[in-house]
């Protein structure tokens, strides 16, 4: 089977996306995948809510790509069996990507050469070397948003570099969907914009999306998927629905 890469982008901060990348990494991986989590946001977060313990002093995903590294020695184990995460690094100590292209590259084949299924690429909201890295790497892209008045603002950021990127640097790139997240369909306004994005992008382009539940927040804190800190929870089978929709547009 073929290496499918998903990023998970958007060009607003607070979107879930790193709880995204997490739990669908899991969701993959507790279907039997062989799953690989890159972090590629110098903070960090998916490093720690996919519970991967990188030693001190780890130099991050972005250069030793850069440089034509081995990936399998940069490898961390997630909590999740079947998960590894190429962990963050110091973005104090972290040299800056000068080539993001050239890690792509790499990042693509050394992946497949490790018979990873699936790579799950959790992006910064900047647009720096780690969303760059992410995009030029990526098949698809998934994009989290949480449906408040200002949402269509962030989705219209990512889908007008989602265009730049498909048509002058990555032909192979593909819109996956945009998922809502902390999502709550009782109220007026997550309808409202809902509806919004469904007229701008098309209903078929938006994913069933995942509920707000602080078990997700609690799972992520503990270095854990929802699937294993809260399993019934609602959180747990919303990332499992949205794992095999994101499944079934990478097909």
């Amino acid at each position: 089977m073929s290496t499918r890469f998903l990023a998970v982008a958007n060009r607003k901060g607070g979107t879930a996306k790193t709880t995204t990348a997490v739990n669908v990494a899991a969701e993959w991986a507790a279907a039997g995948r062989r799953v690989l989590l890159v972090d590629l946001d110098p903070q960090g977060h998916a490093t720690l809510g996919a519970g991967a313990r990188p030693p001190r002093g780890h130099p991050g995903p972005a250069a030793p790509l850069a440089e034509g590294r081995a990936l399998e020695p940069l490898l961390v184990p997630g909590a999740e069996p079947g998960v590894w995460v190429l962990p963050a690094g110091d973005p104090l100590a972290e040299p800056a990507c000068a080539d993001p292209a050239a890690a792509a590259a790499r990042l693509r084949a050394e992946a497949a050469a490790l018979g990873f299924e699936r790579v799950v690429l959790d992006t910064p909201p900047d647009m720096g070397p780690g969303l760059k890295l992410g995009l030029l790497a990526a098949d698809y892209v998934v994009v989290p948003f949480v449906p408040h008045p200002l949402a269509a603002v962030g989705v219209g950021q990512m889908a007008r570099l989602f265009y730049r990127f498909a048509t002058r640097a990555n032909a192979r790139l593909r819109l996956a969907g945009l998922a809502p997240v902390m999502l709550d369909r009782r109220l007026r306004e997550h309808r409202r914009v809902i509806a919004e994005l469904a007229a701008r992008f098309g209903a078929a382009r938006l994913l069933r999306g995942v509920r707000a539940s602080i078990r997700v927040a609690e799972s992520l804190g503990r270095g854990l998927p929802v699937r294993r800190h809260a399993p019934r929870s609602a959180g747990a089978l919303d990332h499992a629905l949205l794992a095999d929709e994101l499944e079934m547009a990478m097909a």
